[in-house]
């Protein structure tokens, strides 16, 4: 081994992180001068694009790979003017050594860029599970410097896309070994969020990554929670000069003011691609359970929160099982021996529905599982919580170990229900024998509503020790089947093709099988049920038995689907005779209380079935039975359709609902206004106004001249219909209501009358039909006698002044008098025989012997007086 790794990199002092004399060290460079710089292994930096172009990137740069699953195109360089996440994080990892820049933890490895970020367009789950499988025939390490911005609130559940997404990387992922999946815990710790609610960190097939600073305490900015497997370097907000980490930036530059658990990310992902030249047989579980048993926790802050679990492994929920070693993980991993094939057990509990002020403590006893060595543990819990940011989940393990599943998030402030799964790494090497607890509680004990509907628990974990490798095939813990049997006393559990101890809690022997009882091919009776929907218990043998294809387990006995007692959906799987219908999931015959409808055997009474007058609609808000279908529906989805008695009529039809704006629409029907209800009309003492059916003589009801109305109010003769007679423009007059300006209503000058051909008696100031000799003259009635010499409405004076020729040469003036409403016209003496024409107030004013034309008026002279004018 060489005594010194000659690094000639000009910022190499900026790069305290991976110096060999800080304390504590990462023990990278001694992992160089043992000669593992990443040769062979291939990295993946999923993130906004890099900059291949860069000196200190070009040489390690792998173009063939990348792709852009924002843009759809092959190279994943960078796009928009702000990107250079992606470059700020390579460069940590991949930088070349030369003499210029920085010195990259995996040199000599090569890599390739899968640009998923963009500053405008959110990635989909299709988009990030495609990008999290990119060449997986190639691609390694998948480094992932990114996540949910939470802020200290919200929950980001894992899509079932995302699941098969990890699950194909780490089954098929180099060459079935399975990809290595490296992401940052996040940045959001000064804002208390918990990583374990970003469903990337609390994946069982991702390792989460913490931040520590310069003197091996938490990063301010680090979020901690059970699912952080390991902490790195990754610099501080204090303004020293080995408080950030120095890398490269765009268009050729360089910076040593990069931090965050971006730039933790890119050192465990190449610390990883180091450990795979050393080892290149490991599978991902061998990573992670290196990364366990090499990390060192001496040196670092006493204030981390540290425990010691029921194994003996020191673990922490601010920076995992401690520090990265690079230099411990490649030697351990020289003669590491693959792990044994990973187990899961279940525990459902679910319909829990319990609302309390107080904390809930569950016990969950465990005594049929074989995973002796626990690795991780996932539990989904459903809850809604009136202040759901004080509220804590823990798990604890028989041994007494505490898991902190969530801690309090302080700007988690919604009532917003839950349903999300949560990881913990702190049982590691726990044994699931025992009591667990699983407690939920809030801090604050400020009353706080919280209801818990259902929690699952599964432990993922193996049946041997790790240390001891995989074991032989037929042995404790070894595969086995139908042609390798188990051996040493050992059964094989087929459900997971394992041997093991047939002794747990649930489990029979069945034909030198191990069994989990009510699984298909194991225990069953009387008491013990096949637990499969598709399997029933043979008796003679008591085996569960599996029911042929379109065979279900229907009581006991399989029964093909669409049979009379067999399985029915109603859309995919229908019933196959025609004279039975489906209900609740069976076929039967439609009788006593049921008809068919649309190949479903429905209920009398319930939606969509049979109704009639005396088989009324329940059980549904709004429902009604329409007569004339004979069937439940919801009136409340129907337009112009009301509920009315448990009957669904039409609005205006028959018995329907009815209202001013919504008349009764058959014949010889008007709205009842006691039920607002369309019905016959009597045809005596009844009859109908406006669309209803009214009681002739009372309030809103007919009247007339010789029917007056009997209750309080007055019969309007202007509608025939009794009234109270307080509007404005109403009178009582010779006790009937009259509405002014209609016959028989009152008038005066100001209120005219409206009807036509009516006009107001002067002498009693009602409205009448105008009889013989009288005409309509500024809406009254008048003599035409009257109306020919009085309907001038204007005065006209007209006053001759000797002062033209004309006028001078009249030695008499004739005054003409007529009458104009009592005004007089002063004329020429001789316009009595020979007529004049003039202009007056500018309208032609022309006479003759017996009129006076005004305009287009005609006067007839009454009467004419000649006086001097002297």
């Amino acid at each position: 081994m060489e005594t010194e790794y000659n690094i000639t990199d000009s910022w190499w002092d900026k790069q305290w992180h991976l110096h060999p004399d800080h304390v504590p060290s990462m023990e990278v460079y001694e992992a160089w001068m043992e000669g593992y710089t990443g040769h062979g292994i291939v990295l993946a930096f999923v993130d906004d694009g890099v900059d291949p172009t860069h000196p200190e990137l070009i040489d390690n740069y792998d173009g063939s790979l990348s792709y852009n699953y924002v843009s759809g195109v092959d190279h994943g360089s960078h796009l928009n003017e702000n990107d250079q996440h992606g470059t700020l994080c390579s460069g940590i990892a991949m930088a070349v050594k030369n003499t210029e820049c920085v010195i990259g933890v995996s040199h000599q490895a090569k890599f390739t860029s899968l640009r998923l970020l963009d500053d405008t367009l959110e990635p989909t789950n299709g988009e990030i599970a495609s990008t999290l499988t990119h060449r997986l025939d190639v691609i390694d390490i998948y480094s992932n410097s990114w996540g949910f911005p939470g802020h200290g609130s919200g929950f980001f559940p894992r899509s079932r896309i995302l699941t098969a997404g990890f699950e194909k990387g780490v089954n098929e992922g180099r060459q079935g070994r399975g990809a290595i999946y490296v992401f940052a815990s996040g940045n959001d710790g000064l804002h208390y969020d918990d990583c374990n609610t970003d469903s990337f960190i609390s994946s069982v097939y991702t390792i989460g990554v913490n931040s520590l600073g310069f003197n091996g305490s938490l990063a301010g900015y680090g979020e901690s929670c059970t699912s952080v497997l390991i902490s790195a370097y990754g610099g501080t907000y204090d303004n020293h000069d080995k408080s950030k980490i120095a890398t490269t930036s765009r268009h050729g530059d360089c910076v040593d003011n990069f931090l965050g658990t971006s730039a933790t990310c890119p050192i465990v992902s190449g610390i990883i691609a180091l450990t795979l030249e050393a080892n290149s047989n490991l599978t991902w579980r061998d990573v992670q359970h290196l990364i366990v048993e090499t990390a060192s926790t001496e040196g670092l802050s006493s204030d981390l929160n540290f425990i010691i679990n029921g194994a003996g492994k020191i673990v922490s929920d601010k920076v995992g099982f401690g520090l990265i070693n690079a230099s411990g993980m490649i030697h351990t991993a020289k003669t590491w021996k693959n792990v044994p094939t990973s187990i899961t057990c279940v525990k459902d509990v679910p319909n829990i529905y319990r609302c309390c002020l107080g904390p809930f403590i569950e016990t969950i006893q465990v005594s049929d599982c074989n995973i002796r060595y626990i690795e991780h543990i996932e539990v989904r819990v459903n809850y809604k919580a009136m202040w759901r940011e004080f509220v804590e989940l823990h798990l604890i393990s028989p041994s007494g170990t505490d898991s902190m599943l969530l801690r309090q998030r302080y700007l988690d402030m919604t009532s917003t229900e839950v349903d999300h799964t949560f990881m913990t790494v702190h049982h590691w090497g726990e044994d699931t024998m025992g009591n667990w607890t699983f407690k939920m509680d809030e801090f604050y004990k400020c009353h706080n509503e919280i209801k818990l509907y259902s929690y699952t628990i599964k432990w993922y974990g193996t049946v041997t020790n790790v240390y001891d490798g995989q074991p032989p095939d037929g042995k404790l813990g070894g595969y086995c089947d139908e042609n390798i049997v188990c051996t040493d006393g050992t059964l094989c559990r087929r459900q997971q093709n394992i041997c093991i101890y047939c002794n747990l809690v649930g489990e029979r022997i069945v034909n030198n099988i191990c069994m989990k009882e009510g699984d298909i091919g194991g225990y069953c009776d009387i008491y013990i049920n096949c637990t499969s929907e598709n399997s029933v218990c043979n008796y003679d043998n008591n085996t569960c038995l599996l029911c042929q294809d379109n065979f279900r387990n229907i009581d006991g006995v399989c029964i093909e689907d669409g049979k009379i007692g067999g399985y029915c959906d109603g859309l995919r799987v229908g019933c196959i005779d025609r004279s039975i219908g489906c209900y609740e999931n069976r076929c039967i015959h439609c009788t006593d209380g049921f008809h068919l409808y649309s190949s479903m055997c429905i209920k009398d009474g319930t939606m969509n079935g049979y109704c009639n007058e005396d088989i009324l609609c329940s059980g549904v808000t709004g429902i009604g039975c329409l007569i004339e279908s004979q069937i439940c529906v919801n009136c409340n989805y129907w337009t112009s359709y009301k509920n009315i008695e448990g009957l669904c009529f039409q609005d205006g039809a028959i018995d329907g609902y009815c209202d001013v704006l919504t008349p009764c629409i058959d014949i010889g029907y008007a709205c009842d206004p006691s039920t607002s209800r369309c019905d016959i009309c009597p045809s005596d003492n009844y009859h109908v106004l406006s669309g209803y059916c009214w009681q002739d003589a009372v309030m809103f009801g007919y009247c007339n001249t010789s029917m007056t109305c009997e209750d309080d109010s007055v019969c309007s003769l202007h509608l025939n219909e009794c009234v109270d007679c307080t509007e404005p423009g109403y009178r009582i007059l010779q006790e009937f209501c009259v509405r002014d300006g209609t016959v028989g209503g009152y008038c005066n000058k100001s209120i005219k009358c409206t009807q036509r051909d009516t006009g107001c008696s002067m002498d009693t100031n009602l409205c009448v039909h105008c009889i013989e000799n009288y005409v309509i003259q500024d809406g009254f009635c008048v003599l035409k006698s009257e109306e020919e010499a009085a309907t001038l409405t204007y005065t006209i004076l007209y006053s001759i002044v000797g002062t033209t020729a004309f006028l001078s040469s009249i030695l008499a003036t004739a005054i003409i008098v007529y009458l104009v409403r009592k005004k007089v016209q002063r004329l020429k003496p001789d316009m009595k025989k020979k007529g004049f024409t003039h202009k007056l107030n500018n309208e032609v004013m022309s006479c003759d012997q017996t009129t006076i034309n005004v305009g287009t008026q005609v006067y007839r002279i009454h009467e004419i007086k000649i006086t001097d004018v002297n």
